[in-house]
This record gives C-alpha cells, structure tokens and sequence, in this order.
C-alpha cells in the first residue's frame, strides 16, 4: 500500500531544513520533543520505500528533537506563554514527552544503522552525533523511571510508549540497564490487560488508545524485546481481535463506550 505508506510518514517528514514537527513548526521553536514523534516511523517507513530525500528529512527531524538535549541528558520541555494559559510542564510531563520522543527515534536510528546504505540518509558523522545525544538521554531517562511509573501507571499505552524508549534506545547504545527497565515497564502493560481483549483506560476500554498501545507494543517486540515475548505477543494478538470486532462491514469504528477519546460516538 505505497500509498496508505506514504500518507502515514507524512506527518513525521518535516517540510523544510529546520527540521521542527507540530506544535515545534506552529511555534516556531524546539519547545518539547514530545511533538517530534513520528520522525522515526517515517525514517522507518521511508527507508523501505527507497524514498532517501523524505528518510533525510526524517532524520533531521530527529536530529532536531536531539539538539535540545542537555550534557546531562535531560530533554526540557516548555510552552509559549501564550498557549496553554503559559503553564508549562511539570516534572513527569517533561519525562513523558522526553520518553515517547526517545523510543520513536531511537526504533528510527537503528533501522537506518541496519539499512544496507544508511549514508544514502545522513553522514556517518551526524549519524554519530544523534546516537552520542540519545545515549546520554538514556542514561537520563533511567533516573526518571519512578516518575514514569508513578504517572503512567494506570495508562498502558504509555507505559508501552516507556517500554519502548527503555528497549529501543537500551539496544542502539548498548545500555543494559535501560533493556532491564524496559521489561519492568512491559509487564506493567500486561497487567493493565482486561480478559475481554482491551487494554484498560481509565476504567473501560477506548479504540484510539487500545491502537496506540498495540502499535507500540509491537514496536517493542520490533526493537528486539526477548522477555516474556511470547506473552506479549499473545496478548497483542488478541487485542488486535478484540479491536477489529469494533469495525463494521463499512470500516467504521464504532467508539461507543469510550472512556477517553471520540466522546463515545
């Protein structure tokens, strides 16, 4: 589906060199990391598709995202004073935004490193200087782990979001103790998986979040995971059944009884 492909790494190819994404382009700065996510999907989706200027832009976008990152590898995040009434991110805000930004670029980067032809993409010297910045937000995002926990703690798809960011950039720096966390994080998805087939968002089941955190879940298992993956495995398995028997012979999805997104229509 060339197509469907290329819609879905659209919104991660940034549409000029400063390589900015969202609410980043909108405001004319790097305020968070969190509004790069997708340029490491799209770096992904791109290098498959051969389409090497698009997996450039990508890359920047990633490249974009790391030039905020501090020597000691926190990643800050801010708002303009005029959005959101000027209030800016608390601390587990700022980890979250940082961790979802970090699992998909970090997923991106190791496709490009394992692509047969990655300086097709970017130099070895600015593919050097991501990986160096995403290490140290690594060992960073370590010292943010209870923070994730407490905050994400009743979310699964963003305790998937965490997981990833542990498993994928553990596996692109070579941090052992980031792909320990990552299992920590995995089985506390699990646990918020419901009998019936849907992973429990605030109380019931949602069809927006129930896809997210199938797709980063499987991105998990993409990164390499090994602990439990049968489990895992299984369980997306049957989450992707119990959300396909949401759709209608039309392709409608009927998000009735949503208990976070679409307002239940």
């Amino acid at each position: 589906f060339p197509d469907e492909l290329a819609a879905i790494a659209r919104s991660g190819v940034p549409t000029d060199s400063n390589g900015l994404l969202g609410r980043n382009q909108d405001w004319g700065g790097m305020y968070s990391p969190r509004f790069q996510l997708g340029a490491g999907r799209a770096l992904r989706i791109t290098l498959v598709m051969e389409r090497f200027e698009d997996a450039g832009l990508a890359f920047q976008a990633i490249r974009a995202g790391t030039d905020n990152i501090q020597e000691d590898g926190h990643i800050p995040s801010s708002v303009p004073e005029e959005a959101f009434g000027g209030e800016q991110p608390r601390s587990h805000d700022v980890a979250s935004a940082a961790a979802m930004f970090l699992g998909d670029a970090c997923l991106g980067i190791i496709a490009l490193e394992t692509f047969p032809t990655p300086e097709e993409v970017a130099t070895l010297e600015a593919r050097q200087t991501v990986t160096d910045r995403l290490a140290r937000a690594t060992k960073w995002l370590l010292t943010e782990k209870e923070v994730l926990i407490e905050s994400d703690q009743n979310a699964p798809n963003r305790l998937f979001f965490d997981a990833l960011a542990f498993q994928a950039c553990g596996i692109l720096t070579s941090n052992k103790d980031s792909i320990e966390e990552a299992a920590r994080f995995v089985d506390r998805g699990l646990a918020q998986y419901d009998s019936l087939g849907y992973f429990t968002e605030d109380g019931g089941w949602d069809t927006n979040y129930q896809a997210v955190a199938i797709q980063v879940a499987n991105d998990v298992l993409l990164a390499g995971y090994t602990d439990r993956d049968d489990v895992l495995q299984a369980t997306l398995h049957q989450a992707a059944i119990c959300l396909a028997g949401r759709v209608d012979d039309e392709g409608v999805v009927d998000s009735s009884g949503n208990t976070r997104t679409c307002g239940g229509g």
